[in-house]
């Protein structure tokens, strides 16, 4: 008698270990995967800029900062902070102010992330929010995904890296 229960609860143990693990190794597949670009690219003629920084001076310092001398393409879209982050990021954000998303293609590395393990952080793909009142930079991050459906935010643009 004493053997079946041990041997129920050992089951029971292993069914839900299997479960979680299951989830947790599931849990990156059901995120919403870019799709290609559907709309040709607008080259930006005019670019917003504050005190004398535009919005390419922003993108090609942050890229250099990121060991990226040289971006391979910088695009962004006007749009709202809670619409951008949400595409960009995957998150929500306290405030919905108007914004520029700016995202550029290259190799970058932050040296200067904050992890757990203290490693830098790499990707292809660098993103970042820029407030449209004053040019601060509310949201930052790297990875690997394309990101092509900055379309269904607004019109975007193109700048000339």
């Amino acid at each position: 008698m004493k053997r079946r229960r041990v041997l129920g609860s050992l089951a029971v143990m292993c069914a839900v270990l299997v479960a979680a693990t299951l989830v947790f190794v599931n849990a990156g597949r059901f995120q919403r995967v870019p799709k290609a670009e559907a709309a040709p690219i607008e080259i930006a003629t005019t670019l917003p800029s504050w005190k004398g920084t535009s919005l390419r001076d922003m993108a090609v310092k942050w890229a250099a900062l990121c060991g990226e001398e040289h971006p391979t393409d910088i695009r962004f879209v006007e749009t709202t902070r809670q619409k951008a982050a949400k595409l960009l990021h995957g998150a929500r954000v306290d405030s919905d102010n108007a914004c520029y998303a700016v995202v550029l293609h290259g190799n970058f590395v932050d040296t200067k992330a904050f992890t757990p393990d203290g490693r830098s952080i790499y990707g292809t793909t660098m993103t970042f929010i820029v407030r449209s009142s004053d040019g601060a930079m509310t949201d930052f991050g790297l990875n690997d995904l394309p990101y092509a459906d900055l379309d269904t935010l607004g019109t975007v643009k193109a700048i000339a890296p």
